[in-house]
């Protein structure tokens, strides 16, 4: 249960946190169009991090009786922390000035 609520409660996070806002601007704004794909890949690298992570874990804690183990909890933090990292990194990378003078970050 415990495993369960720790990817579901995220997971929910993740999308109420994106979702609910989408919603509301879509339907302030009906002609507004998201590009989904090659411009996003916050979005395709949080959709593999969370799936490849839910893996794992489906497939280590059966083989250690499931229990969950110091190892398979240490390798869970590194790959949400390498994620956060590359979350950063990418995040970074995709503001141009343009972006932030749009947006009224300047």
């Amino acid at each position: 249960m415990a495993v369960a609520g720790a990817f579901a409660g995220p997971m929910f996070n993740v999308l109420a946190g994106i979702g609910l806002p989408m919603l509301i601007y879509t339907i302030r704004d009906p002609a507004h169009e998201y590009r989904i794909g090659k411009d996003t890949p916050l979005v395709w690298a949080s959709f593999v991090a969370l799936l490849t992570s839910l893996t794992v874990t489906l497939v280590w804690v059966p083989f250690e009786g499931w229990r969950l183990t110091r190892r398979i909890g240490r390798f869970l933090l590194l790959w949400f922390v390498g994620f956060i990292l590359m979350v950063v990194i990418v995040g970074l990378g995709n503001f141009s000035p343009e972006d932030t003078a749009a947006h009224g970050l300047d």
